[in-house]
């Protein structure tokens, strides 16, 4: 991937069980899991066709980001 890239990458399926379970295990700061960095995670997030609640993550140095329910 190209540095200078601004779109964003997301995780592997096994890497967002690792964030969804750093949620709900309410650690202070949650850390990626490819690079190690703080993610930023904005949420809960109401989906009006889901009574599940949606959190997205994101990783600036790796510039990873997803969606975990």
């Amino acid at each position: 991937m190209p540095e200078d890239s601004v779109t964003p990458v997301t995780y592997t399926p096994e890497e967002r069980k690792k964030i969804r379970a750093s949620i709900d295990s309410g650690d202070k700061q949650p850390v990626c899991p490819r690079c190690g960095g703080e993610l930023e995670v904005e949420g809960p997030i109401t989906v009006p066709t889901t009574t599940q609640p949606y959190f997205r993550v994101g990783c600036k140095p790796c510039r990873r980001m997803a969606f975990i329910s």
